[in-house]
């Protein structure tokens, strides 16, 4: 039963699809698939490009962060050898004045 119809379809698709509309048509859809095979390449590329820099972006801004906190550390340090400084001039001139007293 299926047999004798299926000719009869096949007639029919040969008939509505010239030889070279059917190239026609590989050509079209050969072309549609690099098209969108073009399109997922270039999206995956800008994803590539927008990660790369947004990476880029974060380790900027970690050395900007690790170079203002060695900064603020290094004022710390300035501040405190001149504590320490003063500390010591103080003590010398304690001991100093300790000496005079002892040595009249």
């Amino acid at each position: 039963m299926n047999e004798p119809t299926l000719p009869v379809f096949n007639k029919i698709r040969k008939s509505l699809i010239p030889a070279e509309g059917l190239k026609r048509y590989l050509i079209y859809a050969v072309g549609e698939i690099l098209l969108v095979m073009i399109g997922i390449l270039l999206a995956v590329e800008v994803t590539n490009w927008n990660d790369e820099r947004k990476l880029d972006q974060q380790f900027h801004n970690g050395l900007f962060r690790a170079y203002n906190e060695i900064l603020r550390e290094t004022q710390q340090i300035h501040y405190f050898v001149e504590v320490n400084q003063y500390a010591l001039q103080m003590c010398d001139s304690l001991l100093q004045a300790d000496t005079r007293m002892n040595e009249t």
